[in-house]
C-alpha cells in the first residue's frame, strides 16, 4: 500500500487524462453514445468509470 500512496498523484492524473482522452473527437465512423465520433465509442461510460476509479484511488490512499 505504501507504493500506491507514493505514486497516488501520478495514478490519479493518468486516470483523469485517460478519461479526457475518451472524449476527444476521432476520424473513425463509429459514433459514441453521445452521438458524435469520439475516440472511444463507449465515451460516457468509460469516462465516468475512469473518474470513479480516480476518486476511489484518492479516497483509499489518503
Amino acid at each position: 500500500m505504501e507504493t500506491v500512496k507514493k505514486y497516488r498523484s501520478h495514478i490519479i492524473l493518468v486516470l483523469i487524462l485517460l478519461a479526457l482522452v475518451t472524449l476527444l473527437p476521432d476520424l473513425e465512423e463509429e459514433e459514441s453514445f453521445l452521438g458524435y465520433d469520439a475516440h472511444c465509442p463507449f465515451s460516457p461510460i468509460s469516462t465516468v468509470l475512469l473518474l470513479i476509479l480516480a476518486a476511489v484511488v484518492y479516497y483509499f490512499t489518503r
